[in-house]
């Protein structure tokens, strides 16, 4: 994986102890000797992140790992995933009840469009492949989707 080595975010000084304990592969997480700021040395190009990092690349390879690592909770996590709806609302149905319309912000919209017919979509989606598709949905609403990292947009 392609990445960059980087001084502190928040307070731009190199000087950086390592925690082990926080890091995993090619993520190593450090802490800030000057601020305390916590965050990756390392962190993955552009190209990384809209590619070979991509959610739809990602979800099954770490979907194989927690199986393999603890394949108990990983049975009850997939048997039991109706839990995590169990107490919410349909958020939609409460926002449509209170804004009749108008533009709605999705950031990392993915290539599902659940927001309703009334509104105009917008999306930011870091993965390439899944800004195009989410173009294609959003497109036909009258919306639009940037295909975005942390810095550089691309339309799609």
């Amino acid at each position: 994986m392609k990445s960059i080595t980087r001084d502190c975010p928040n307070c731009a000084s190199g000087a950086q102890n390592a925690l082990p304990r926080y890091s995993v592969e090619d993520w190593t997480t450090v802490q800030c000797a000057a601020c305390e700021f916590i965050y990756l040395s390392h962190a993955p190009v552009y190209e990384a992140l809209s590619e070979d990092l991509a959610w739809s690349k990602q979800f099954e390879k770490e979907a194989k790992r927690r199986k393999k690592e603890t394949p108990i909770v990983s049975w009850i996590d997939r048997k039991t995933r109706w839990r995590l709806h169990m107490f919410r609302d349909n958020e939609w149905e409460y926002i449509c009840d209170r804004v009749k319309g108008g533009k709605v912000l999705d950031i990392g919209c993915g290539p599902l469009n659940r927001i309703p017919e009334h509104y105009t979509p917008f999306g930011i989606e870091i993965e390439k492949q899944a800004a195009i598709e989410a173009q294609k949905t959003m497109g036909a609403q009258g919306g639009q989707v940037v295909c975005a990292g942390p810095r550089r947009p691309v339309r799609v």
